[in-house]
């Protein structure tokens, strides 16, 4: 069974999360996942390459928790490291 995305809603009506942002949170978590199953990341070694906790990495790939710069930066770091690595292997 699959549900449809959780929206939480404020008191007035307008929804917590929106559309855009929600996106965003499904691309990241497809990114991260991608990543992780490309390189052979489990959870906790991509929580230490990043130096950020294994909670936050669980709420990443759940799409329920929007990123920092900072984390994402860090992200995009370690994913461009482990091409260039992947490059010098291959030739």
């Amino acid at each position: 069974m699959v549900l449809g995305p959780l929206l939480f809603w404020r008191r007035d009506g307008k929804p917590a999360i929106t559309p855009a942002e929600l996106e965003d949170r499904r691309q990241r978590q497809a990114e991260w996942r991608e990543f992780r199953k490309e390189y052979l990341y489990s959870q906790k070694a991509l929580s230490e390459a990043l130096k950020i906790s294994l909670r936050e990495v669980q709420y990443v790939e759940s799409g329920t928790v929007t990123l920092t710069f900072t984390n994402q930066k860090h992200f995009q770091d370690l994913k461009t490291q482990c091409k260039a690595t992947a490059r010098k292997q291959a030739a």
